[in-house]
């Protein structure tokens, strides 16, 4: 459900489509809004959020909440909270990177944000490569779905201390 509290307006024109802006500042660690399901789903979509290891929601206008591989927000999903990881300004456009809660992407493309360090390929964090997810912070249910894949813990070196959903006890 759209709950974007007149901070947050739906534009089109953006790269790959449309987007979404920020109308006021928010400071790392805010909130930017919470984010509520329309509908459950048991497989992923191109527009669905994953919220659990095989739970996908489809929360509205929010899917046009686009991909960066330099993202200033984190979507939280045990707590369905969308959080700023950097400033972001009035007129910004919201970005999260996709695979910090996607595991296998229904819709994977090819990743033309330009930051430095680009994934390049976005499927999901199956499909990252090992040496770049330490540059992000993943929910908990990607930390067990990777601990599950390499038979490794998940923090065993791999990722940092900080990189867990911070619902479920980690840091923003």
């Amino acid at each position: 459900m759209w709950s974007g509290g007149g901070y947050l307006e739906v534009v089109g024109g953006r790269p790959g489509g449309s987007g979404i802006i920020s109308n006021r500042d928010f400071a790392p660690g805010d909130t930017i809004m919470r984010v509520a399901a329309d509908l459950e789903l048991a497989e992923p979509t191109r527009f669905s959020l994953q919220v659990g290891a095989d739970r996908h929601i489809d929360a509205g206008e929010i899917r046009y909440l686009n991909h960066s591989c330099a993202p200033n927000a984190y979507f939280a999903a045990s707590a369905g909270l969308l959080v700023a990881e950097r400033a972001i300004g009035a007129g910004d456009e919201v970005s999260i990177f996709y695979p910090a809660s996607e595991w296998d992407m229904a819709c994977p493309f090819m990743c033309e944000c330009g930051a430095d360090g680009c994934v390049e390929f976005v499927g999901g964090a199956r499909h990252l490569p090992r040496a770049a997810l330490g540059r992000y912070r993943f929910n908990e249910h990607v930390l067990g779905l990777l601990e599950a894949l390499d038979g490794l813990p998940a923090h065993g070196g791999r990722l940092p201390a900080g990189n867990a959903d911070p619902a479920a006890g980690g840091d923003l």
